[in-house]
């Protein structure tokens, strides 16, 4: 758990540091962006399944 909070603030430290920080905002922003919309399609069509039946 330790080494994982370490890697995971050395990465965030190193992003928000360089000086392409925008890029990676915009490419972080992008991934989380699809992955709330594939997943919330997916259970926001479950969800209308199962009120129709």
């Amino acid at each position: 758990m330790g080494f994982f909070f370490f890697g995971i603030s050395t990465v965030s430290w190193v992003i928000c540091t360089t000086s392409r920080r925008k890029e990676w905002a915009d490419i972080m922003l992008d991934y989380v962006h699809h992955k709330r919309c594939s997943f919330l399609s997916n259970s926001w069509a479950s969800f209308l399944k199962r009120l129709k039946s």
